[in-house]
């Protein structure tokens, strides 16, 4: 195996032997093995060349003291050739070697909006939002962006994801509410995403603690027929007919209509309206979703009473504000809470929400088909013959649907404005 007359010296490398009696010291200018071997071969080439007696060369080449001696016209032009091969070998070797040992840069720091910066743009392109869902968004959001101290859009990770749930839940916040604030970080970045202020994947998608099927598990519960006759067959409710008609008449059309509490308390007269044929409905114009806007039959005996009265005066129909973060619909929410009570009902997540999902399983036991059932109530259809190859149905196809549910309800129920 060949020695060759290189040592480490510190952190360089260096050549070192003897030519013609006289030392010959070089540092290699590399802390690379492989690099200062390569070196040093071209270098003992080189000094082979010199000591060479054999050949017709008879150049001297003194490295150390940079002495170069030749013998003539041709031997000084072989030094020359010889001399220019090293230092064409060892100006590449070291470039190379350059190349390969100089450092990967370090990763750019990922740059974009903040995350508040985000949130601003989100309201700003879509401004209809409502304002319950906006400080809703709002509060999670600065809670996100106050944890991470506000970062890019661009450097936040599935880990910081991780690390907020845990803040959240050791804070008191319940596991659903941990949920319900990542799906708003998670909403923010698919809003990033689709307008190309973020350039990585979503980092809260599917960050769910609880799964769908949990999650519908443990949602408000459905009430059943004699809940709802305790209910409505109470003192306290004939009392509140004419004590506080405002209250009365939204329970009413929520076991009619099937609306959401917002949907009801925010209604105003012009959303009462006929169709062509006679047929009366409410207009709902503003919802939760896209198929919430929908235009409802309801039955031409509640015109009939007291309340077509109501309906009569302008603007809006029923005494409840809309109250920041909590809607129109809390104080008929907090009231309803409190006619359970004393009616004896305690079962465990029921609430005003949960008459919605009444008249819904009464429409399914009578046979009303899941199309006029989503119509009715306001829900998505998966389907795409319906969504994309058709109109809206019409208020007179709808009320074929669902009157006799309707008026089955209302007899059941045995709501006054119900005529034999």
């Amino acid at each position: 195996m060949l020695t060759l007359p290189v040592y480490l010296r510190g952190n360089t490398y260096y050549f070192h032997t003897r030519v013609f009696g006289i030392q010959v010291k070089k540092s290699l200018h590399t802390n690379d093995k492989q690099t200062a071997i390569i070196k040093a071969l071209a270098l003992m080439r080189v000094c082979k060349m010199a000591t060479d007696s054999s050949g017709f060369n008879k150049y001297k080449i003194n490295l150390k003291e940079g002495i170069l001696e030749s013998d003539g016209a041709e031997d000084h032009a072989n030094m020359m050739i010889a001399l220019q091969s090293l230092l064409t070998k060892v100006e590449n070797e070291g470039i190379a070697h350059a190349a390969k040992s100089t450092p990967a840069p370090a990763p750019v720091q990922q740059s974009g909006l903040k995350i508040l910066e985000v949130l601003d743009q989100m309201f700003l392109l879509n401004d209809k939002q409502r304002p319950a869902t906006v400080l809703a968004y709002k509060n999670a959001i600065n809670e996100f962006a106050k944890f991470l101290k506000n970062p890019s859009i661009n450097s936040v990770l599935e880990s910081d994801i991780a690390r907020f749930q845990v803040h959240l839940k050791t804070n008191g916040n319940s596991t659903r509410t941990v949920d319900n604030k990542v799906s708003v970080v998670r909403a923010l970045y698919n809003f990033a995403i689709r307008l190309h202020y973020c350039s990585i994947p979503n980092p809260a998608s599917n960050k769910n603690i609880v799964s769908k099927t949990e999650y519908e598990k443990n949602g408000f519960a459905i009430f059943e027929l004699p809940e709802m006759k305790l209910i409505f067959n109470s003192d306290y409710m004939k009392t509140q007919k004419v004590k506080d008609p405002d209250y009365y008449w939204c329970v009413v059309l929520a076991v009619i209509t099937g609306c959401r509490i917002s949907e009801i308390t925010s209604l105003t007269k012009d959303q009462f309206q006929y169709d062509h044929l006679d047929n009366f409905f409410i207009k709902i114009r503003d919802s939760k979703t896209k198929a919430g806007t929908r235009e409802i039959p309801i039955p031409k005996e509640i015109f009939e009473n007291k309340f077509g009265a109501k309906v009569n005066i302008k603007g809006k129909v029923f005494k409840y504000e809309n109250r920041l973060g909590k809607g129109s619909g809390n104080a008929v929410s907090q009231k309803f809470k409190r006619h359970m009570k004393i009616v004896g009902i305690d079962r465990k997540k029921l609430v005003f929400h949960s008459i919605r999902k009444f008249v819904n399983d009464t429409f399914f036991n009578l046979n009303v088909g899941l199309e006029p059932r989503c119509y009715f109530m306001g829900h998505e259809i998966d389907n795409v013959n319906v969504e994309l190859y058709r109109n809206t149905v019409t208020v007179a196809k709808l009320k074929d649907e669902i009157s006799i549910a309707q008026m089955t309800i209302a007899r059941d129920l045995s709501i006054p404005f119900y005529q034999d």
